[in-house]
């Protein structure tokens, strides 16, 4: 008789007791909790590493940015231009001013870049032959099979010959979205453009050039505006 008792006992407490376990109930609300700490986790999570890679891209896009304007002034403080007596105002049949200062749009064609031809004593040797002098810098941009663009910095000591420019010059920046300049003259004024062998300019060199650069992702974009002042231009050149 106590046998049979503490059996069925045993078997009450099993059935719903202190120690018999969740309803299927509680266990619903459970996965249901269990589920809404996860996804909120889960986000939390994603929004961390979407914010790391933010803080990564802009720490590479500036740091590709610095080292490209860093180029640009450098060899913008170095710019050789011819002043009178050596300079002569250009004649009907005149050879163009070889150290003539030139802005042109792109000739991908979209406006968004521009093209820039200086000469500079800022000469990169990248054959080894370590030799210098003024050289002719042309600053360029093309499209690449990704429809991203580059920025291209040509270079060399001989220009006696146009330069037709080309993807095997050295690449200064990749990703770029915007390169325009700026140029300022001796009164003060902004140009959008400049040519020092054109009469609407008197044939004098720009005081300052004001470089504005864009570079970023399809998704991100980062703007930088630089200005150099020149150390040596020339003034306007009077009538013959």
């Amino acid at each position: 008789m106590i046998r049979l008792y503490a059996n069925h006992l045993k078997f009450a407490r099993g059935a719903r007791g202190p120690a018999g376990g969740f309803t299927l109930m509680e266990v619903l609300l459970a996965i249901f909790f269990f589920s809404i700490i996860i996804t909120t986790l889960f986000g939390a999570y994603t929004a961390v590493f979407d914010q790391a890679a933010a803080v990564e891209d802009n720490l590479v896009f500036n740091e590709m940015a610095r080292t490209c304007l860093k180029r640009m002034i450098l060899d913008l403080q170095s710019v050789y231009v011819a002043r009178p007596p050596l300079y002569k105002r250009p004649t009907f049949d005149s050879p163009p001013d070889p150290y003539r200062i030139v802005s042109a749009p792109s000739e991908s064609g979209d406006d968004r870049f521009m093209s820039l031809r200086f000469t500079s004593l800022a000469h990169v040797a990248l054959d080894r032959q370590f030799r210098s002098g003024v050289a002719e810098i042309v600053y360029f941009v093309q499209p690449r099979d990704d429809d991203q663009f580059n920025l291209y910095r040509a270079d060399r000591l001989f220009f006696d010959e146009p330069l037709e420019p080309g993807p095997g010059e050295p690449i200064l920046c990749e990703n770029v979205k915007n390169l325009t300049f700026r140029f300022i003259d001796q009164e003060g004024e902004e140009h959008d453009k400049w040519d020092s062998e054109a009469d609407d300019f008197d044939y004098a060199t720009p005081q300052a050039i004001v470089i504005q650069l864009e570079i970023g992702s399809p998704a991100t974009s980062f703007a930088f505006e630089t200005r150099v002042n020149l150390p040596v231009y020339r003034d306007k050149v009077g009538a013959l």
